[in-house]
């Protein structure tokens, strides 16, 4: 699969969270919408003289956000997987982003004279953003094994490798 074909598989199954899909299906996807970020990005730049995020960049985003996450959750079909493994990253990184915010804001009432300090948040924070760096490494590991031979739970084999009729 190229990726002009990778490209149309993912958009021809826009919010197709079932079966699955190749290897070189998701890396050519993901490597298509880095490419076409960096390129809304000078767009921007030489044109609108915009060099942080814009309504532009903001609608690209969205709209390849959930083809993006289908094709994730058919590659990891692919490999065996739930779908559902990408969710543990988001949630990860939400818990991530709360422990931060709260060592933002510094102090916190537990109760009645009981206080703690920012840095408790701060290891908790430091603690969960090291989890979620393993979970992407992970995650990264999964993503980049090979297909199951044949058929599995999700579907065939989209490599078409032994795929056959128990009836033949």
């Amino acid at each position: 699969m190229n990726m002009l074909d990778a490209v149309k598989s993912v958009l021809t199954q826009y919010v197709g969270f079932r079966g699955r899909a190749r290897r070189s299906e998701y890396w050519y996807w993901t490597l298509a919408t880095i490419i076409a970020s960096f390129a809304v990005s000078i767009v921007e730049a030489a044109i609108l003289g915009i060099d942080g995020t814009s309504p532009l960049s903001a609608l690209m985003s969205i709209a390849i956000f959930l083809p993006g996450l289908a094709v994730t959750f058919r590659r990891l079909h692919d490999t065996g997987r739930s779908g559902w493994w990408i969710g543990g990253f988001y949630l990860g990184l939400l818990a991530f982003f709360f422990a931060i915010g709260a060592l933002a804001f510094g102090t916190f009432t537990l109760g009645e004279g009981n206080t703690t300090g920012s840095s408790i948040f701060g290891i908790i924070g430091i603690i969960i953003g090291m989890g979620v760096i393993l979970y992407a490494i992970s995650m990264l590991v999964f993503l980049c094994t090979d297909s199951d031979f044949g058929p599995n739970k999700y579907g065939p084999n989209p490599k078409n490798e032994g795929n056959y009729d128990v009836f033949e």
